[in-house]
């Protein structure tokens, strides 16, 4: 089911909060029209397991701790790497997803 989050609420530490509309599944989360999620994490690197839309590759907006990054083409399911940071944290991810984009989990390194 689809569900409007409305504005993301900055998260507690190590806490996600989503914004716009999602489906949440049992495995993934799938972006809606205007879906962005905030998560404050404490790692130098954070990658994201996602996958495109069944119409094609997607390319996900990102931010970290308000400097944009280079943004990241999702073209198949795959481990996608979001930054590479000198220091461990914490840190602010937003993330725009592009409706239809599957996101499954995020590691650190």
């Amino acid at each position: 089911m689809d569900f409007d989050y409305g504005r993301p609420a900055r998260p507690p530490a190590n806490g996600v909060a989503l914004g716009g509309h999602w489906t949440v599944g049992v495995h993934q989360i799938v972006a809606g029209p205007g879906a962005h999620l905030l998560f404050t994490y404490v790692a130098p690197r954070i990658y994201l397991v996602a996958a495109p839309p069944a119409s094609g590759a997607a390319t996900l907006g990102v931010t970290v701790d308000g400097r944009r990054r280079a943004p990241v083409r999702v073209a198949a399911d795959d481990l996608y790497q979001l930054a590479h940071l000198a220091a461990a944290g914490p840190h602010l991810l937003d993330l725009a997803v592009p409706a239809g984009t599957n996101l499954y989990s995020f590691t650190f390194g």
